[in-house]
């Protein structure tokens, strides 16, 4: 699988002049095959980093998101900062495909996640970042579906964020007559 950009926000690399690597950002606990870093985002100081088919308790694939924020003397010490999983997670939902941070908040899709009789329907978890700073959390502060979601539409496949508005993309999802067509579903207020 190719790696995806979901998000650009303000750019300064017009500022960035030498191109060297300043880091390089692992997890504590990863094994083969966990795709770490195939997903990734930046906001401000903080960096999140998918590793969408790490097993999480009993349940392969279930996925994992990791946490970085720049320490004060750069990224170059960074380390692991916290790790999200969702607490209704299951095998293969593949949390973590599409991710995006923006502020505090991240937003995380699961596109595989079985939604009500619907497998594969697919699902965004959103979790904001708690005034104590990041920690290791199973704890969502919401979910979100697509209204007319359906099963095998892997809703969450992508996900991205500008201001108080994202969007997430089920790229399986039937329109009209049109297996797999694919939509993108608007969320904001």
């Amino acid at each position: 699988m190719s790696c995806r950009i979901h998000q650009i926000q303000q750019s300064n690399l017009a500022n960035l002049t030498t191109g060297t690597q300043t880091a390089k950002l692992t997890t504590l606990a990863g094994a083969r095959k966990d795709y770490f870093g195939d997903v990734v985002a930046i906001s401000g100081n903080t960096i999140i980093a998918s590793s969408y088919n790490a097993t999480v308790g009993i349940h392969a694939s279930q996925g994992a998101v990791y946490v970085f924020v720049e320490p004060a003397d750069g990224w170059e010490n960074a380390t692991q900062t916290a790790k999200l999983i969702a607490s209704d997670g299951k095998a293969n939902d593949n949390f973590g495909i599409g991710l995006t941070i923006t502020g505090n908040t991240v937003l995380v899709g699961a596109p595989f996640a079985t939604i009500g009789s619907n497998a594969q329907q697919g699902t965004v978890y959103e979790y904001l970042k708690p005034a104590s700073g990041w920690k290791n959390t199973s704890k969502f502060n919401s979910k979100f579906t697509a209204s007319d979601g359906s099963a095998s539409a892997a809703f969450g496949f992508s996900v991205s964020v500008s201001g108080s508005t994202f969007v997430a993309g089920a790229d399986q999802q039937t329109a009209g007559s049109n297996p797999y067509q694919g939509e993108a579903h608007v969320f904001g207020p």
